[in-house]
This record gives C-alpha cells, structure tokens and sequence, in this order.
C-alpha cells in the first residue's frame, strides 16, 4: 500500500510513501490523537493523509500560544514547493518551541510516521496544558460579561422573594422590638470608680426592665463554649452553679423587683405618687381597676414568657446546627484521608501494570526477533546457521563440563583439606607414597582443565569469525530498507525533473 502526500494534481506525483504495516498503525494512532485534542479535519475522507497530519501539526502549534518567528501558512493540496517550505518552517518551530524530539524536513515531507508520532502527542499535550491553564479564566470572563447585560429568569426570580422576604423581617423586627415593661422608681448616684459587682447589678437590673430577666438566670445555669466569653455571675468551677448562689440570684431579683414600676403608655409610672391621685375614688372602683391592672400583667407577662422561650429554643437549635456542621466537616477530613490513601494504592496498582507490560512487551520483542532470524534463513546459509547451532551447542557443553569438573575439583580439594587436617592432628606420620600419589593426581586434573580451556578458547574464537561473517551479509529487511531509499530519491528527482520541465515550457 501507498500513503501519498500529493495534492489534486497528478503531474506532481506523490511527496511521502509508506510500504509499511507500523507506518499504517502509527498513522492510524496520530489520526486518533489529533480528533481527541479537538482537529476534527482528521476524520474527512478526502483528505490526503499528508494534509491530516501537517495540518494538525499546524494547528497544535497555533493553538499552543508559543510565539514563533516563522508563519505556518498550511494550505491542503497544496504544491510540492510549498510543501517543501512548511515543512522546514514547521522543524524551526519545533526547535523555537524547544522540542524533545529531532525531527528533519524530509521526515514530514515524506510522512515518517514513526517518527512524527511522539511530536504529534507532545504537542496535543501542550495544547491541553494551556485549555486548562486559560479555560477557567475565559470561562469566568465570559460569565461576567453576561452577567453584566442579562439576568437568568431564576436570579429574577430570587432577587424579588428577597426583596419581599427583607420587607417582612424589617416589619417584625419593628413590631416586635424591646419594650420596657419596668423602671426603677428612684436610682442612686454614679459613682466614679464602680467595682465589678455593681455592674452585675446593672446588668442584671436593665434585663429585668426590659422584660428579659430570665435571660439572665438561664445564662446561670448553661456552660459557656471556649470561643464566647464568661457570663456576669456564672460559676467557674463547674458546668452548673451551687444552691447558694441560686438562692442569691433569686433574693436578689424580688429586692429589684421591689424598687421597679411597671410602664404603661408614654413611660407613666405607676407607684405610690400616682396611687394617691386615686385617695378619692370609691374603693369598688378602685379595687375593680386594680383587678384589671393585674390581670392584664399576668397576660404581658405570659406573652414576653413565650416570646423569650422561642429566642431561647432558637439558640438551642443554631448551636446544634453549627455543631452538626462541625462532624461533618471533621468527616469531610477523614474522607479526604481515605481518598488520598485509595489514590496511593491505585497508583501502586498502575505502576506494577506498567511493569508487568514492560516484561510483557520485551518477552513480545524476543518472540519476534527469534521469529525474523528463523525468517532469514535462506538455502545458501543453512550448512553456516547448522555449523552455528552446532558450535553454540558444543559451546554451552564444554561450559556445563567446566562447571561441573569445578564443582568436582572444590569438593575434592574441600575433601583433602579436611583429610590434610585429620593427618595433622593425628601423629601418624604422612608416608611419601600418599603424597606423592596425591601430587601426581594434582598435576594430571591441572593439565587435564589446561587443556579443556584451551578448547574452549578456540570454539570461542572459531563462534565470533562465523558470527562476523554472517553479519557481513545484508539482510532482507536491510535489503529492503535500501530499495525503499532508492525509490525515494528515483521519485523526488523524478518530480524535481518535471516541475524543472514544467518550467522551460511555461517560460519557452
């Protein structure tokens, strides 16, 4: 099969020629990459693969954002001049961009497939880099300026229940304010320098005035939380107050309430002053009023009650809420611990896969080059590959002899060692007979190996000359790669020749 980089004209013939399967598979892997980085003129028919592959090369490298000094201007079916210029402008380019991978001019003029496939997935990469470097900035932008001129119908929607929700908070605030209910019917002066007991008094006091005196004993009986501060006459020492204190604070409260009157109106005080402007009236009228005067107490009283248990219900329930939001966000922070624990283990994972890929893809590799050298042989070299497999053979025969005679002789010489020690500690002496016969063995096993290392030596030197010798003949892929060279250059001086041609017409 042919991969041609030509345009539409016939008479230019053809740039690029692929007469390879893995030139096919890289093709078919950098089509791949380039619609997954988003060139999705990749996938038109027909188109030549040329004009897929230099214009996604093209485009990779406009929309990286790198500023070069040469222009890519990529036109499809375009001609072999032109051509010839985009492919050296788009190698300076790769070099401005400081590529990691060499790549010449006539790699992408004549569509080296193998060899552009590792810059194509470079640059979709830095493509991809700079999307998420500039994504959320132009996603954020473009937001703004919508927001600027139009408003989604729910934001609409929102704005107005706001609007209408404030108003109503406003009102209730403004119905339902503080009222005092109490005043003090006489106060002493000022002091300058008061102590820390006087302002619990009048603390506690100004509570009572405005209807909020059980705020005060509540606070008495609740453990304050580490980040608020300590309650005026609460208890240090321990999460409820002693009965002495209760009863203080209780005494305390009716002695106030004794020098109080209660408010009515425009701040009228009822107390002894104003109850003697009523001496001369009859007493049932009397009596009746002060009926009413009790009974409509009793009834503010009961409605300022409720009102501040609903206050107080509500704090109970913002304090559970914030400390439910607190387990969760404690939760939230182990969740965190087991997914950084989970991608640490899947990372193990994937890094022993790629391991056992690795060994996979050499065991691949060794099959096939097992599989090519039983494929090169050819009837003139078949008595040379035998003489071979027969000298590896006797090779490795001659190693498992050596290694077995020294494994003999180190038990042998371990043998006499420890007969040599036996003797020694014995007082036997040695007779001259055993030592020379053990001489004599010594002497023969050592000319005996002499010689076996000689032989081996030889093999040796007789297995690298038949090795130099077979690698002096070109093989078939060799061959191969030669032709395909020649063909090459035949075609380039070929079309050279006819544009060459072309032009003496069109100027004659």
């Amino acid at each position: 099969f042919k991969i041609a980089g030509g345009g539409s004209n016939s008479s230019e013939g053809k740039v690029a020629t692929v007469e390879d399967q893995e030139q096919l598979k890289k093709l078919e892997e950098i089509k791949d990459i380039l619609l997954a980085g988003g060139y999705f003129r990749a996938r038109i028919s027909t188109l030549d693969p040329f004009d897929k592959v230099v214009g996604g090369i093209c485009w990779c490298i406009s929309a990286s954002q790198v500023k070069i000094d040469f222009q890519l201007l990529f036109e499809e079916h375009a001609r072999i001049g032109d051509k010839v210029l985009l492919a050296e402008n788009i190698q300076k380019s790769l070099v401005q961009m400081k590529c990691p991978f060499r790549l010449q001019s006539q790699q992408i003029l004549f569509l080296d497939c193998i060899k552009l496939f590792p810059v194509v997935q470079w640059l979709v990469k830095k493509v991809i880099e700079v999307r998420e470097e500039t994504g959320d900035q132009i996603r954020v932008f473009s937001e703004s300026q919508f927001n600027k001129e139009y408003e989604l119908p729910q934001e609409t929607a929102i704005t107005q229940t706001k609007k209408e929700g404030q108003k109503y908070v406003n009102s209730v605030f403004n119905r339902y304010g503080p009222t005092r209910q109490y005043r003090v019917s006489s106060r002493r002066p000022s002091r300058v320098k008061k102590d820390r007991a006087d302002e619990e008094d009048r603390v506690h006091r100004t509570l009572l005035e405005y209807g909020y005196g059980h705020l005060y004993t509540m606070a008495l009986h609740t453990k304050p939380r580490e980040d608020e501060p300590a309650i005026p006459g609460m208890a240090q020492g321990g999460p409820d107050p002693s009965k002495e204190q209760a009863e203080l604070a209780k005494k305390k409260e009716e002695r106030m309430m004794k020098s109080m009157a209660a408010v009515k109106g425009d701040m009228v005080r009822i107390e002894g002053s104003v109850v003697s402007q009523f001496v001369g009236l009859a007493s049932d009228e009397i009596a009746k009023q002060g009926e009413e005067y009790s009974k409509t107490h009793e009834e503010v009283n009961q409605i300022t009650t409720d009102v501040n248990q609903k206050a107080y219900s509500e704090q109970q329930h913002q304090r559970l809420v914030s400390k439910t939001q607190t387990q969760i966000d404690n939760q939230k922070g182990v969740l965190t611990e087991y997914k950084a624990k989970h991608d640490k283990l899947l990372q193990q994972v994937q890094n022993y896969q790629s391991h056992f890929d690795k060994i996979t893809s050499e065991c691949e590799e060794l099959q096939t080059g097992i599989n090519k050298m039983m494929q090169q042989q050819t009837p003139q070299n078949t008595k040379v590959l035998a003489d071979l497999r027969a000298l590896v053979a006797l090779n490795e025969s001659l190693k498992a002899q050596i290694e077995q005679f020294r494994n003999n002789c180190r038990d042998q010489k371990a043998f006499w060692d420890q007969q040599v020690a036996n003797l020694g500690k014995s007082s036997e002496p040695v007779s001259d007979d055993r030592a020379a016969l053990v001489q004599q063995t010594h002497s023969k096993d050592s000319a005996q190996m002499q010689k076996i290392n000689d032989v081996l030596k030889s093999k040796s030197r007789a297995i690298a000359l038949v090795k130099r010798k077979i690698d002096e003949v070109p093989s078939r892929r060799e061959l191969q790669q030669y032709g395909k060279q020649f063909i090459e250059v035949y075609e380039q001086m070929a079309l050279k020749f006819t544009e060459t041609k072309q032009y003496y017409n069109s100027y004659n």
